[in-house]
Parts: C-alpha cells; structure tokens; sequence
C-alpha cells in the first residue's frame, strides 16, 4: 500500500487534484492509463487500484464519502489470465537434494507444509507445540523484519508431517538461535534466514539439479505442491485448499489443468457410437 500510494497515487493526485467525493469509475480508468502510460504492467494498475479502493472504502465508514463509486475489473486492467507454471514432486526432491545439508531443513519445512517463505523464516523453535505436534504460524516478515502477523493476519495451526521429524528433532536441539531455521553466514538477528539467501541457495540447487526452469522457491513449492496434488494425484480443490491454508477456494482453482482432461474427455465421448437395446 505504502509503495502505490508513493509510486503512483500521490503523483496522479497532485496532476489531477480531484476531492474525494469527485473520485468515480473515470478516475479509476484515468489511473490505469497513467501507469500503463509509464510502461508499467496491468499488475501494477491493479494493486494500485486496490490500495485506492481500500481507501474509499475506510472513507465511507468514516462517512467522509456516502457511497461507493464502481470499481473496475480484470477487463478494464487488461489482465490475462497467464498458465501456471509448476514442476513435480520428483523435481523439487531433486532440487533440494542437491542444496548443501545444512540449508536443505527450511525447503523441506515448505515443501511439505506448503508454507510461505516468511513464514518458515519468522518460525520460532518455541512455536513448535509438542502437545498437538504442530507448528503455530503466527509470524511473516514484511520489510526485512519479523512482524507478529501473517500475510492474511490468521494464525495457522499446521500438523507436522512424518516425514519431517528427523528434521525437526535437529532443530529443537540446536540451542544457538530461538529461530528454528538458520544459516550461519547471515548477518540478520539470530542468524535467521533472508529471502536474498533462500533465493541463492534454490537458484544454484536448480543449475546443480539440471532443473532449467525460471521458477522461483513460492511457485516451486507451495503452488507446485498444489498443482500436483490436483493434477497428479487428483485430489479436490477443496482438499487442496485445507491442504495450503488458503481462505478462498477460487484461489487453487487456477492450478488445475485437470478440467481440460474431463473436457477432452467429454468431446470425445461425442464420438462415441451407441448402440441402443432393440425392443420387442
């Protein structure tokens, strides 16, 4: 929020010195046209936009305005809808794998929990609950430092699979930092992880692995693992969401290819001829 409204919002404001009230669906489009003018992505226009909305939107409980004007959508931003890129499950083994040991813990914490970066790197060793085996997500780094919220400001209660526990059972041991994961060459409190540092290691495990792809460790990972559970293993988005956390279904739904299978499968099945019962 902090960086449209600097970026973009303020800039535009002081050209077109509209009152609050005058804001309306026009000016929105003004908007889009002033960063796309400056060669900036629909992406841009969109967060931009939504930091604006939610200024209204505080505005009008605020009773500063009376109502709402309308709000654009995709169409009006240009945005196209981009396929998900995502590699399997044997590939993000293979990357890991060839990380050094002693970084290879905090991948394996996201691969199989399907976490956020910040997440794993804000985890402390006391957030572990050994009465539930679970991991309390309640922390996330926003400007390079911990903050004690998450990206959707929920707590998240995260069993701890099986298949990190050898894992783990190291971590709790290693007294040296509160934080559960870290690297010994970081200059951040606690030698916990950064994301310059998360970055490096999973680039240079990618050339190691022979993986030539230009994904990075969130699509890599977390969406990856969603991908795949959808349309390998064919599990339900539903099953999926609770899997990944997400509050909103719509937001695995785009991670399935398996739609395009059932409808090939159903056009072919056009082809199909029937052979029907004679009747006496």
């Amino acid at each position: 929020y902090e960086s449209a409204i600097r970026a973009w919002l303020v800039p535009f404001f002081e050209e077109h010195p509209y009152q609050l009230h005058e804001i309306q669906f026009d000016t929105f489009k003004e908007i889009i046209a002033y960063i796309k003018e400056r060669g900036r992505e629909p992406k841009t226009a969109k967060n931009t936009c939504d930091t604006l909305i939610a200024c209204l939107k505080y505005a009008k409980k605020s009773k500063r305005i009376t109502a709402l004007p309308e709000f654009p959508g995709k169409k009006d931003y240009g945005i196209k809808k981009k396929p998900i890129l995502w590699i399997t499950d044997a590939d993000q083994d293979r990357i890991i794998n060839a990380m050094p040991k002693e970084h290879q813990p905090i991948f394996w914490f996201l691969k199989y929990h399907w976490r956020r970066e910040g997440e794993a790197m804000a985890l402390l060793r006391s957030d572990y609950d050994p009465r539930i085996d679970s991991f309390i997500i309640h922390r996330g780094i926003s400007k390079r430092e911990v903050v004690d919220y998450t990206k959707t400001g929920d707590i998240h209660t995260i069993p701890c699979v099986s298949r990190f526990k050898p894992y783990l059972k190291e971590r709790l041991h290693d007294l040296r930092s509160p934080y559960m994961f870290t690297c010994q060459s970081s200059r951040m409190e606690g030698k916990r992880y950064t994301r310059e540092i998360l970055m490096k290691i999973w680039e240079d495990a990618k050339v190691k692995a022979g993986i030539r792809s230009d994904i990075g460790i969130h699509d890599g990972l977390r969406k990856s693992s969603a991908s795949y559970a959808m349309n390998v293993l064919k599990k339900n988005k539903f099953d999926v969401q609770a899997m990944g956390d997400w509050a909103d279904v719509r937001s695995v739904e785009s991670y399935a290819e398996y739609e395009l299978d059932r409808r090939r499968g159903l056009l072919e099945d056009m082809g199909k001829v029937i052979k029907l019962r004679k009747t006496s």
